[in-house]
């Protein structure tokens, strides 16, 4: 026999099911005449492993990411700025710019086909962009597609009107940068 609960969580995890080992049936029926608690090592995911595991898919995303970061010469999929992992206080450094700047440039990871519209983590679905891109494709009720929002931002970049004006510094730098060497 075993003991289901069916929660409504996050709107990225609707309906789903955690089974209870019999240990854990027997804890919580103990538990229930004082309080309802669970240990959480004892609770098994079912019908979405693939979908939510804690820190292993948080740590399978972050090494995801970090391939892109590399793959990309640490540069923003969307808008192509210079981004940076882990702490800011050498790209603050380098770039002369506050931590609040920079705050825009930290390296996220971007699913180009979108978890909720069916979209999956497989490392051909995730790419390095900045925050700052990341967070504005998904504001709208009706997000543009990873394509159509990356022509929207080159145009905008190229127009000066993306990013603050601290940070379009800082992609002025870069670009004369490389283009001394």
């Amino acid at each position: 026999m075993r003991l289901e609960i069916e929660i409504s969580a996050a709107r990225h995890l609707p309906n789903c099911h955690l089974r209870f080992s019999r240990a854990a049936q027997q804890r919580a029926r103990k538990a229930a005449k004082q309080s309802f608690s669970v240990p959480a090592p004892a609770i098994r995911l079912s019908g979405i492993q693939n979908y939510y595991k804690g820190s292993l898919m948080a740590n399978s995303i972050s090494k995801k990411r970090k391939a892109a970061f590399i793959s990309q010469g640490g540069r923003c999929w969307y808008c192509c700025a210079p981004m940076w992992e882990g702490t800011c206080k050498d790209f603050c450094l380098t770039f002369s710019v506050t931590r609040g700047a920079a705050k825009h440039l930290q390296c996220t990871a971007e699913h180009l086909h979108a978890r909720c519209e069916g979209g999956s983590n497989a490392t051909a679905n995730i790419v390095a962009a900045c925050w700052h891109c990341n967070s504005r494709r998904h504001r709208s009720k009706h997000p543009k597609t990873a394509p159509d929002f990356k022509r929207v931002v080159s145009e905008r970049t190229q127009a000066g009107r993306w990013h603050v004006r601290e940070i379009l510094g800082v992609i002025q730098s870069v670009s004369r940068m490389e283009s001394g060497l």
